[in-house]
């Protein structure tokens, strides 16, 4: 079954990881990573994991659209807003937002919605993940190494490869697939 994954996918799980990095290293400072070990059945439930984990953001990303399409505000507007937001917040300074009050009204009342989306969808990755054999702690610790390990990237690489598909050489742009 892993092999019947894309590149497309894997490409996917691994932009992802960044932000799923991001949060662990929030929720807790880890030391200089060291080089992890892991077998090939740690391998697959970790990459069973993540495909699982890429099922539920991609839900609660199709919900967090439907949310604000529904609402009227747009995507592109409440994205607008949220980054002048988030550059406000970086800076200190006051945001510098071309939007209507009634525009801020719906994008407040929204962010909260996708903040709640947000944290169902991160207990249901959670649980997904253990689920699938392994434990949070440990998961975030193979994404973070993941990040740093061309050796382990290949690794991933290889187990999600479909069978009869000719790895391209290193460092050669993966051309899409069909799926």
């Amino acid at each position: 079954m892993l092999k019947k994954i894309s590149l497309n996918v894997f490409a996917l799980l691994i932009a992802m990881s960044f932000t799923w990095a991001a949060q662990a290293q929030f929720q807790q400072e880890m030391p200089q990573q060291e080089k992890v070990e892991l077998d090939d059945q740690e391998l697959d439930v970790f990459i069973e994991g993540l495909v699982k984990a890429q099922e539920v953001q991609n839900e609660s990303q199709m919900k967090m659209i439907e949310k604000v399409e529904d609402d009227g505000l747009g995507v592109d507007k409440f994205n607008e807003i949220h980054q002048a937001m988030g550059m406000a917040m970086q800076t200190g300074e006051e945001p510098e937002i071309e939007a209507t009050p009634e525009e801020m009204a719906s994008y407040e009342a929204l962010s909260e919605e996708i903040e709640q989306i947000s944290m169902e969808a991160d207990e249901e990755i959670t649980i997904a993940i253990e689920e699938e054999g392994m434990e949070m702690p440990r998961f975030q610790e193979i994404l973070a190494a993941v990040q740093t390990d061309p050796q382990l990237q290949q690794q991933i690489q290889e187990k999600m490869q479909p069978e009869g598909q000719a790895q391209p050489p290193a460092g050669q742009p993966v051309p899409p697939s069909g799926n």
